[in-house]
């Protein structure tokens, strides 16, 4: 391979770091010396740098480069490839096509890392049909990677590709994709020539006979990066800069990931394809020190400056715009420190995209979480597949309606094919007519997802947002309000429907609902409705900072949201947190609680808690005991033992600790934390084993404090309901009315009263 950076000799990383400080201070940055240091040195050294740079200024310079480069940037570039309005098919083409098994299974890990979200359901959420069952292929990264060949068996995989094909009425599509993602890239180049032998063409004209559009586009720049990655490099680059204006982003990803590896035989295959140097079309397509910087071969962007940023941290927010404080040496956040994102910003997208479903969660999801502030583009729609939980990989649920790739090829009319397999797939055998809905994973060893059992408020089928907007804006316009009307159409919509009439609202009207909504309302009803159209990780995070902001902290909020979620939704939780406010969740935590009752927040932030649901009785048996030594059994008590227990294990686990605890003991859990705690520490772990027990019941005891006794504690009131309804509302009732004797609406009703009892009891199906 033929690099085209190198070690530099006599190196000396404090210097360098002093010198890029200096570089930095000012409007006035030292172009020259920034471009010296950063393309000059290698990955090893450059790394040494950001050491020295954060150890001397506390700031992050270059966090781990390498895998910046060859993973995290990867990951980064196929989230904006699939960020906002359309899809860079050709992107993730590219990055999936050219990476081993197991640089794409890093690269998977990576972006579920940096975005809490598996990269296999934001593919299949933001693309259809052809395109997305060959990419989810990809993503799989089941290549064999042996680089045998057999030339009978190429012969007749292109036999079966061509009845597949152009000997097939239509297109057997996943004939195509199982080859071509499964076979090893000398096989398919056996595979290709094969093909052309019979049929006198090259295969890359069967797809175009065969496929169209992005299909087309994907499957033979897919077939072009097996035949010869570094031709089909040269290709991607020329057409980055070829016609008017230039592919930037293309151009800078290709420079910088090939720098170390390949830049040099991709520049001698650029020459003799387009008899013209790479550096030649350069300098005629860039200028300035973007151009001097593609020239070092390292990283660009539309100013030096901004192109160090983007080196360094790329996200929203860094370096520093003086609008929010850096944070100290040392802070967790961002991770290794340096700069907070400015207030009200979103880790991601791009401004005029949306959040690719959360953490696991589809759009149509209680804790689904678009772009905070102005709501921007719609949700990814409903249709992209079921979201499979972060780590689960592949298969996709029984019954999803997608085709497992074939473990085997169609027998040809003929009769008779090779037995070639492929290797071992991920896809489960399903019926030729999958039931049509979607039913969820039931593998015990998945984490499970905020299951609905009995919601009091549905997607409303048919859903217009248009038509919806429009009677909201009938019932603010002119004097008076129609707050029956709103009622109607806000009591009636989900999360998700509610958030598309906000974004209908300002396309129609420029106008903004929530500020509208404020204008025209007042009172509690008021804050219920702004509660209805916040995205509910929002919602949450807005709750959690009242709670800890000023004097005092309200407890019972923090104990309601960190007891009651998985680990996912305090993950989507905490992101919301800190891009809306700024602020590092976990530093608020522990700087305003104390004692147990912060260890406790905190283990419960970090969202640690095993969630496979596996049990094991000996395992029960044990950690009963260790709770017994830990209270009962002693002078005193031990409280790690129990916030280790209760915040790690999973909640069919502590199931079993919990009868395991009795049958050792003769006492029920709940009365030996009673007796062992008090105050705040003693609630939470209450609620811990209330929410593990009976969730519902757990929230009907919720509604019940909200509501009891003199005054009404109306922010609970309204969290709760604007949270639950679309979860277990049902069920809640039920445990109400069991557990207090009276159901729940009667109680809303005689606490509460005009519009916002109305609303109230719409939310919970009542009205």
């Amino acid at each position: 391979m033929g690099k085209t950076v190198h070690p530099v000799e006599d190196f000396d990383a404090v210097e360098d770091a002093k010198a890029l400080k200096q570089a930095f201070k000012g409007f006035g940055s030292d172009e020259e010396v920034i471009i010296n240091i950063i393309t000059k040195r290698s990955n090893d050294q450059r790394l040494q740098i950001a050491q020295e740079f954060k150890t001397m200024y506390g700031k992050d310079l270059i966090k781990e480069l390498k895998s910046e480069l060859r993973v995290e940037f990867q990951a980064k570039q196929i989230h904006k490839a699939i960020s906002g309005l359309g899809t860079d098919e050709g992107t993730i083409v590219e990055i999936l096509g050219v990476h081993t098994n197991e640089e794409i299974i890093a690269i998977r890990d990576e972006y579920e890392g940096l975005y809490q979200s598996s990269l296999e359901s934001d593919l299949k959420g933001d693309s259809s049909g052809t395109v997305k069952r060959l990419f989810v292929a990809l993503v799989t990264a089941h290549r064999d990677e042996t680089e045998e060949t057999d030339q009978e068996a190429a012969y007749k995989d292109a036999q079966t590709l061509l009845r597949a094909g152009e000997l097939f009425q239509g297109t057997d599509e996943s004939t195509f994709n199982a080859i071509l993602c499964q076979r090893n890239r000398a096989q398919l180049r056996l595979i290709f020539d094969e093909y052309e032998k019979l049929t006198g063409h090259n295969f890359e004209t069967a797809i175009e006979n065969e496929f169209s559009g992005t299909a087309k586009d994907s499957l033979i720049d897919l077939v072009k990066c097996i035949r010869n990655k570094i031709d089909y490099m040269a290709e991607r680059l020329h057409k980055s800069m070829d016609g008017m204006g230039t592919d930037d982003r293309t151009l800078i990803r290709l420079v910088v990931s090939r720098s170390e590896i390949d830049l040099e035989e991709i520049k001698i295959a650029f020459e003799e394809k387009f008899e013209k140097s790479l550096a030649d079309f350069i300098a005629d397509d860039t200028s300035g020190d973007y151009k001097r910087l593609v020239f070092r071969v390292y990283y660009c962007c539309i100013s030096v400056y901004s192109c160090i940023t983007f080196l360094i941290m790329s996200y929203p927010g860094y370096p520093y715009d003086g609008h929010a404080p850096p944070y100290p040496p040392g802070a967790p956040y961002p991770p290794g420190g340096g700069y907070p994102p400015p207030p009200n910003s979103a880790p991601y997208p791009t401004p005029g995209g949306v959040f690719p479903p959360s953490l696991g969660f589809s759009s149509q999801s209680p804790m689904y979480m678009p772009p905070p502030g102005g709501y921007p583009g719609y949700p990814p729609p409903s249709g992209g597949g079921y979201p499979y939980p972060p780590g689960s990989g592949y298969p996709p649920p029984p019954g999803s309606g997608y085709p497992p790739p074939p473990t085997g090829y169609p027998p040809p009319p003929t009769g008779g094919y090779p037995v070639y397999h492929p290797p071992p797939s991920n896809y489960p055998e399903q019926s030729e007519d999958p039931p049509e809905e979607e039913e969820p994973p039931t593998d015990e060893s998945l984490p499970i997802y905020m299951p609905k059992h009995s919601p009091t408020v549905l997607p409303a089928d048919p859903f217009d947002p248009v038509a919806d907007a429009e009677i909201l804006r009938k019932a603010m316009k002119g004097f008076g309000t129609d707050e029956k009307a709103i009622i109607q159409v806000l009591g009636n919509r989900t999360n998700e429907q509610r958030l598309q009439i906000v974004v209908q609202f300002k396309t129609l009207f420029g106008k903004d609902l929530i500020e509208d909504i404020q204008s025209e309302s007042s009172g509690n009803f008021k804050k219920l409705l702004v509660a209805l159209l916040t995205p509910l990780p929002i919602l949450y995070a807005k709750h959690i900072r009242k709670a800890l902001e000023g004097f005092g902290t309200d407890e019972e909020v923090l104990i309601e949201v960190f007891c009651t979620k998985t680990n996912h939704e305090i993950r989507t939780i905490r992101g919301a947190y800190e891009s809306e406010f700024g602020r590092n969740l976990e530093d608020d935590l522990s700087s305003d609680t104390s004692g147990t009752f912060k260890r406790v927040m905190v283990s419960l932030c970090n969202a640690g808690r095993d969630e496979s649901m596996l049990t094991d009785l000996d395992a029960a048996a044990e950690d009963a005991q260790k709770l017994l030594d830990a209270g009962e059994n002693q002078w005193g008590t031990d409280e790690s033992t129990f916030n280790m227990i209760l915040c790690q294990r999973n909640y069919a686990q502590l199931q079993l600790i919990f009868d395991e605890y009795e049958r050792l003991s003769g006492l029920d859990i709940e009365d030996t934390i009673k007796s062992e705690f008090s105050g705040n520490s003693e609630n939470a772990f209450l609620a811990i084993v209330r929410s593990v027990r009976n969730t519902p019941r757990f929230f009907a005891r919720c509604y019940h404090d909200a509501i009891s006794g003199l005054g009404t504690k109306d922010r609970k009131l309204i969290r709760i309901t604007a949270t639950r309804c679309e979860i277990d509302m049902g069920d809640i009732k039920n445990e109400y009315a069991e557990k207090y004797g009276e159901s729940l609406a009667d109680a809303i009703s005689g606490d509460c009263s005009g519009y916002y009892k109305k609303l109230l009891l719409s939310l919970i199906g009542e009205y």
